[in-house]
């Protein structure tokens, strides 16, 4: 379809082409779910605007147009409209950061019902933000940090936390090079870092591969090398009884809970996402 055709249509008739187009890369479900993502998000539309315009041609259709083009492309939809959900919290994103997940917020989820001390936390490849930001507003006398090596996704944060409107210290740092005199008397690390081994690249949807950034991303060789060093580190970095919140790949959760008993952490567990998969690895100094 050309631009005079798709200026043309109404948004009834944009769902059904849009349906057609994608469904079999999506899914009918997830399909259905991009496009309402898109078109809500694009408008700032309510689903009753939504019906209320089902009939009506479409607005800004240079926007949508040139949206359309990036979305043939593969291109998240978090992307195109620079625009993800995270807690129930908006985030900006772009393709310096990772796309934040619903199985992420079980570590915020976790730190905030099940531990006691939460004065003092840092966030270790932090991204976007989303986990120290949503932290700080929940916890808003907690001191939070997030380190994180890439410069542009901390730009990302910073715009993050200035629209939310929380003080958080972004540090760059390569945690692989880290000293264990860097840091001190934390409560709690939390860490989402890249945990999926390059042999698992090619499994990968083309929407995640091509466009989520492979420094967040892909482990290199060694799916546990994050977890090793941030483990070690965090021997010296937490105060008696902090606690060590991590996501882990599902296939190496009893690994990385081995890794945290080599350190002598007490009360390790495993626990699992909603849809049954091992996820959350945590334990105390």
């Amino acid at each position: 379809m050309d631009y005079s055709k798709f200026s043309q249509l109404n948004y009834r008739k944009l769902k059904q082409f849009f349906l057609q187009e994608f469904t079999n890369y999506y899914g009918e479900r997830e399909a259905q779910a991009v496009f309402n993502f898109w078109i809500l998000e694009r408008h700032q539309w309510s689903l009753k605007d939504w019906f209320l315009h089902l009939d009506i041609p479409l607005k800004d259709t240079q926007v949508l147009w040139i949206d359309y083009q990036k979305l043939k492309q593969k291109m998240p939809v978090q992307y195109v409209v620079e625009k993800a959900y995270f807690y129930n919290l908006p985030f900006y994103v772009n393709p310096s950061v990772l796309i934040p997940r619903p199985e992420t917020e079980m570590l915020v989820s976790f730190i905030i019902n099940k531990i006691h001390n939460k004065k003092y936390i840092m966030d270790i490849c932090s991204g976007s933000g989303c986990i120290a930001i949503t932290l700080k507003k929940i916890l808003p006398d907690s001191v939070v940090s997030g380190l994180e090596i890439s410069s542009d996704a901390i730009q990302v944060a910073e715009k993050n936390s200035l629209l939310h409107q929380t003080q958080i210290e972004w540090i760059k740092k390569n945690i692989l090079n880290c000293k264990y005199q860097d840091f001190k008397d934390l409560d709690i690390i939390v860490s989402n870092p890249p945990y999926i081994p390059l042999s698992e690249k090619k499994e990968l949807p083309e929407h995640v591969s091509q466009y989520e950034p492979a420094i967040a991303l892909f482990s290199g060789h060694d799916p546990l090398i994050f977890y090793e060093e941030i483990t070690t580190l965090s021997r010296y970095w937490l105060k008696k009884g902090g606690a060590l919140v991590f996501e882990t790949h599902s296939k190496y959760a009893q690994e990385v809970k081995d890794i945290l008993l080599k350190n002598k952490f007490q009360e390790v567990h495993i626990l699992q996402d909603t849809f049954g998969r091992d996820r959350i690895v945590t334990g105390h100094k």
